[in-house]
């Protein structure tokens, strides 16, 4: 028999993923964020749903390991050391997926906020895939080619005992484009000694990539946006011609994305010959 009200097994839920995650502030805000979301179902649901979701917030696997690269400086070269992740959060559905971020802002804590909240973004894909995230701290801007190449290097090092396309499936994200994407995928081929065209996301056409990955996520956000005003303003009797008017927000990403929403936006096209012209895109 289950003990105690509703908010007092929430509260019991975040104190003990707080006793066993502590400071990590970022990754406990998006648990009780969801925790708050989905009360409504834990109250009128006869099944403990509850119980659940608590395996679900502990990671199944936590990577941490040594990342090194250079930097070239005017009196020579300097080997930097920083800590790589690689979180391993679900696998019920199937193997893990989620991006690899490079970026100042990484950590612990952030890389395991993004895996949790991958799980439920890839289970509403309703494809086998579980939720994982990665990355370092690294900022790509202003670093050489080399610099990055052996970043990347480094970190496929760390994490190449632990991927595979029936284990763990890495793809791109901030400050991990494709140009990293085939540095750590020659890398993996290299350490594994053989091709695995299914081992990453976000490749090269050359080595098994799609052709429309670069513009999917920018597309998808567009597309998604018009469905909804469908719903919502009715967009579709605007008079012809009319301009969508959005607000602008600033996109937590590389201009990669937003380049993509700005192409999608002008070829978006209406019933008969009416062109929609998106000039701005609400987030």
């Amino acid at each position: 028999m289950v003990q105690g009200s509703i908010d007092e097994r929430i509260e019991n839920v975040l104190s003990e993923l707080k006793s066993r995650h502590p400071a990590q502030d970022e990754f406990i805000q998006a648990v009780q964020e969801v925790l708050v979301s989905l009360k409504p179902l834990f109250e009128k649901s006869e099944e403990n749903y509850l119980d659940a979701f608590r395996v679900i917030a502990e990671p199944e696997r936590l990577i941490k390991f040594r990342v090194q690269y250079p930097v070239m400086k005017p009196e020579g070269v300097e080997l930097h050391t920083t800590t790589g992740y690689r979180v391993q959060f679900n696998s019920a559905l199937g193997p893990y997926k989620g991006g690899l971020r490079f970026h100042p802002s990484v950590s612990e804590s952030i890389v395991k906020f993004l895996g949790f909240e991958q799980i439920f973004k890839n289970a509403l894909t309703n494809l086998p895939i579980g939720g994982g995230k990665g990355g370092c701290v690294f900022d790509p801007k202003g670093k050489s080619d080399s610099e990055v190449r052996m970043l990347c290097e480094s970190f496929m090092k760390g994490i190449f005992r632990h991927i595979g396309p029936n284990l763990d499936v890495p793809a791109g994200d901030i400050g991990v484009g494709g140009r990293e994407i085939g540095y750590m995928y020659g890398e993996y081929v290299r350490l594994r000694g053989q091709p695995d065209m299914g081992v990453l996301t976000g490749k090269s056409v050359d080595f098994g990539g799609s052709k429309l990955r670069p513009e999917a996520t920018g597309y998808g956000l567009v597309y998604i946006t018009l469905e909804a005003l469908k719903k919502y303003t009715h967009y579709r009797y605007l008079p012809q011609g009319q301009v969508l008017q959005y607000r602008l927000q600033p996109l937590q990403g590389t201009p990669c994305l937003d380049q993509w929403i700005w192409k999608c936006c002008p070829v978006r096209r209406g019933e008969g010959s009416r062109t929609w012209r998106c000039c701005h895109l609400l987030l």
